[in-house]
């Protein structure tokens, strides 16, 4: 039985669409992303991005996150709707000349 990250990335390559992990705060203040993406600690509540345990353990090299939410870009997934034309029908993207 194929695993789910197997399922995944098999999913993703026959649709072209994939999703992106971004790190989140503990609490879920905010999302490591954009103006906050090289920031180890939470501005709003100073929570650690990374397990300190792990990170100590392990010298440092080992930067797991205590949380983690995922997107799938919207761009992507009309792509893969419109590209069989009978789908783009389907939606009324494409309407068929009378």
């Amino acid at each position: 039985i194929p695993s789910h990250y197997t399922i995944e990335k098999f999913i993703a390559g026959y649709m072209g669409v994939d999703s992106i992990k971004h790190d989140m705060c503990p609490d879920t203040c905010v999302a490591f992303t954009g103006p906050y993406s090289s920031l180890d600690m939470c501005p709003i509540c100073s929570g650690d991005r990374y397990d300190c345990i792990r990170l100590c353990t392990s010298g440092g090299r080992s930067h797991v996150t205590h949380q983690k939410f995922v997107t799938i870009p919207l761009g992507p997934q009309l792509q893969a709707l419109w590209r069989n034309s009978q789908h783009a029908k389907d939606i009324g993207y494409l309407r068929e000349e009378t």
